[in-house]
């Protein structure tokens, strides 16, 4: 499976159009919610570092 922006999805559980979710893909973790298959709403994602950035997400993109 491609996301939009051609990122392959590697592992996938949830609600992949609108609701909620945990995506993993290219070394790393997004659990949180998405809309259009896209991350949107308030989620957390995490780096294969281990680096956490949680917030809001506007259609892909974070919210500071």
């Amino acid at each position: 499976m491609y996301y939009e922006n051609e990122i392959m999805v590697k592992s996938y559980n949830g609600d992949f159009i609108n609701g909620s979710g945990t995506l993993i893909f290219d070394g790393k973790k997004y659990v949180g919610e998405l809309k259009n298959g896209q991350f949107h709403g308030s989620g957390t994602m995490t780096t294969v570092h281990g680096i956490v950035t949680t917030g809001n997400w506007d259609y892909g993109k974070l919210i500071l």
